[in-house]
């Protein structure tokens, strides 16, 4: 209590500069009262002071943790990369290269014929392929099997117009020179005998056509092929190891083509289609 007022109340009239009642209350050291009272807004500074101090610590204390956080994560993800770009590196420092060729029995199929122009296959031929290839290891006893090939086939027709020659039967021959690129997955098994292995393959084989040459010059059915063809591929073979990096195998392909190989035919004949089938028995070694 001061002169008779609480001393919250006395605090009011002070700071506000109201004139203070002349009330009836024991002597007391105002001055001293007054100097107290002037020194607390500066200790309630200086705490102020210490709590800000003490926020801006922790907030960069916060930040720093965040920091830190997002580092190890973004350090884990680049490790984890390192791990699977090295793994891939590997793989692919594993490939192996070889060569391949052998004989092929290629044929024709006819899906379709016109209404007044009869087509039929004539038979096979006896052709020859050889190319370069690589196979990469992608997991194990699973490569990708890709290369460039050089192959020979043949386009065999019996056409039958009664428009054309009399009605009788017409023989066309046409002899193709194709580059293909075949893109396969191979699998092999564990060995089934000592450093031999069975492998099987598929996938598709893009080929280019390089030239064609027809069987004489008078005026056949088809006056111009596709200059691309697309087949389906499967096939397998038997792999033997006969030394550290080197093996020989023999394989057994079948290619069968997607795509319509007349491009334009000959006025007067009736639209056809015709198509490609290719069997490859292939000799090779692997380096």
């Amino acid at each position: 209590m001061l002169l008779g007022l609480p001393l919250n109340q006395f605090d009011v009239w002070y700071e506000s500069g109201l004139q203070i009642p002349a009330l009836h209350q024991p002597s007391i050291d105002l001055p001293h009262y007054c100097s107290h009272r002037q020194s607390r807004p500066q200790k309630r500074l200086r705490l102020v002071k210490k709590t800000s101090v003490s926020t801006s610590s922790l907030f960069k204390r916060q930040n720093y943790s965040f920091i830190l956080s997002h580092m190890k994560k973004h350090v884990f993800s680049a490790l984890i990369a390192l791990f699977f770009v090295s793994t891939a590196k590997a793989q692919i420092d594993d490939y192996r290269i070889g060569i391949t060729l052998g004989p092929t029995v290629s044929y024709n199929r006819i899906p379709s014929s016109g209404e007044d122009t009869s087509v039929d296959k004539d038979g096979s031929a006896v052709k020859f392929m050889l190319g370069a290839f690589i196979d990469v290891p992608f997991r194990e006893n699973y490569y990708f099997h890709s290369g460039i090939n050089y192959a020979t086939r043949v386009t065999k027709l019996t056409i039958t117009d009664p428009r054309f020659n009399g009605g009788q039967p017409e023989n066309e021959r046409y002899d193709h020179e194709y580059l293909q690129v075949p893109l396969l997955v191979k699998l092999y098994t564990n060995e089934v005998l000592l450093d031999t292995r069975v492998f099987f393959n598929f996938g598709i084989v893009p080929e280019i056509r390089l030239t064609t040459n027809q069987e004489n010059d008078r005026i056949m059915s088809i006056s111009k092929f596709q200059s691309i063809d697309v087949a389906g591929n499967f096939g397998g073979g038997v792999e033997r190891a006969i030394g550290v990096n080197t093996n020989l195998f023999a394989a057994l392909n079948f290619n069968i083509g997607f795509l319509n190989q007349v491009s334009q035919q000959t006025s007067g004949y009736d639209e056809f289609k015709v198509k490609n089938n290719m069997f490859a028995l292939e000799f090779g070694i692997k380096f």
